[in-house]
């Protein structure tokens, strides 16, 4: 008695698995990037079967919002003249501006003041008489 073995090998075609999740962007703003993948395990390949077709990987923008920035002064201008002529109780001011850069997208303001003042006054005033 002859017997004869046949084995049929049935092509088994790849298929995707679920995407994972989307792991933690490259930057919290100004834009970073964030990708995700899946696996051609669901099935694997078989006995010649095809690849899966289209992209293992996605990638996306995240965290697109500007970065705060906070601001700083400028440098001080200089004092102004002296507001008496004569006498030692004058004042001078001088002036900075939060613009080097401005506060933009919640970023914090300048901390200090943004004016300053000194007493002046070099010489005695003439005294009539």
């Amino acid at each position: 008695m002859n017997y004869v073995f046949a084995l049929f090998l049935l092509l088994v075609h790849g298929g995707w698995s679920s995407w994972s999740s989307w792991i933690s962007c490259t930057a919290s703003c100004g834009r970073g990037t964030t990708f995700r993948e899946r696996f051609c395990s669901h099935p694997r390949p078989l006995f010649g079967g095809r690849e899966c077709d289209g992209d293992r990987q996605e990638q996306a923008d995240c965290n697109t919002e500007p970065c705060p920035v906070d601001g700083k002064w400028t440098e001080w201008s200089s004092f102004s003249e002296c507001s008496k002529t004569c006498g030692f109780d004058g004042s001078q001011l001088r002036n900075r501006s939060c613009t080097n850069p401005q506060p933009q997208h919640g970023g914090e303001d300048c901390f200090g003041p943004a004016q300053e003042t000194q007493t002046c006054g070099n010489r005695e005033c003439p005294v009539d008489g």
